[in-house]
C-alpha cells in the first residue's frame, strides 16, 4: 500500500513537471516569434544595407604616401624615389600631371620607384595611394625636381689672370666676382666663398712667393661642376 501510494505521488509530480516544461517550451517558442524574428530581421538588414559600417569601410580613404629624401635638383635624367604608405596599398606616381608608374607597398609599408625619367627643367612629383577596393587617397605632398645639366659659371672681376703683386701689402689679394646660379657653391683654392644675396662675392686670399695657380671651382645644386684656374705671382 505504501509503495503504491509513493508511486502515485511520483506519477503526479512527474506529470506536473511535464506540464511545466511544456508550458515553458511554448512560452519560449512564442517569445522567439515575437522578439527573435524581428531581431533576426534587423540583423539581416545590417548586412544587406549598403550604408552599414562594414560597407562603409570599403570607402575609407588610405592615407597619402610620404616621400623621403626627394632631391630638389639633379643632373641625371633619372631618379630613384622612395617613401612610406599603408601596407598593401598601391602607390601611383605622377610626374608633371601624368601617371608614370605604380608599385605595391611592402609589408613594412615602404615603396620604391627605382628609375623615374625626368624632363629637362622643373618636374612636379606627387602620388596617390589606392586601396584594394580602388579608393584613392588625397594627393601627397608635391615636390619639384629640377633636371639641369648646365654648369655654373664664375666670373672674376679682380684680380686678373697673369697679374703680379709686389710687396707685403699685396700678399693678401681680394678676389671679387660672381656666379651665375643661385645656390651654387664657389671655392677659391681650398676655401669656400660666402656669397651675397645677389650671388656676388669678395674673398681675401693669401699668396705665396713666386708664381702660383689658384683653382676656382663652382658646384650647383644639381651637382654640375665647373673648374678653372688663375695664375698670379707675388714678389716680396
Amino acid at each position: 500500500m505504501v509503495r503504491s501510494r509513493l508511486t502515485r505521488v511520483r506519477s503526479k509530480r512527474e506529470t506536473r513537471q511535464g506540464i511545466f516544461y511544456l508550458v515553458l517550451a511554448i512560452f519560449a517558442a512564442v517569445a522567439m516569434l515575437v522578439w527573435g524574428l524581428p531581431a533576426l530581421s534587423q540583423l539581416a538588414g545590417v548586412f544587406m544595407n549598403p550604408n552599414t559600417p562594414t560597407s562603409q569601410s570599403y570607402t575609407i580613404k588610405p592615407t597619402p604616401p610620404i616621400f623621403t629624401d626627394v632631391p630638389t635638383a639633379t643632373n641625371s635624367a633619372t631618379v630613384s624615389l622612395s617613401g612610406f604608405s599603408q601596407p598593401g596599398v598601391t602607390v601611383e606616381l605622377y610626374v608633371n600631371g601624368a601617371k608614370v608608374n605604380q608599385v605595391l607597398t611592402s609589408d613594412s609599408s615602404t615603396f620604391t620607384f627605382p628609375s623615374i625619367t625626368l624632363s629637362s627643367g622643373d618636374n612636379e612629383i606627387y602620388a596617390y595611394a589606392s586601396s584594394l577596393h580602388g579608393v584613392l587617397s588625397d594627393q601627397s605632398q608635391s615636390y619639384t625636381i629640377s633636371f639641369d645639366t648646365t654648369k655654373p659659371q664664375v666670373t672674376i672681376t679682380s684680380p686678373h689672370d697673369g697679374d703680379t703683386m709686389t710687396g707685403q701689402s699685396q700678399q693678401l689679394v681680394t678676389f671679387q666676382g660672381s656666379v651665375d646660379k643661385a645656390g651654387a657653391k664657389v671655392y677659391i683654392g681650398d676655401h669656400m666663398v660666402i656669397l651675397n644675396p645677389d650671388n656676388t662675392f669678395s674673398f681675401q686670399y693669401q699668396l705665396t712667393q713666386g708664381s702660383q695657380q689658384i683653382a676656382i671651382k663652382a658646384i650647383d645644386g644639381a651637382g654640375n661642376e665647373s673648374d678653372s684656374t688663375m695664375t698670379l705671382t707675388w714678389n716680396p
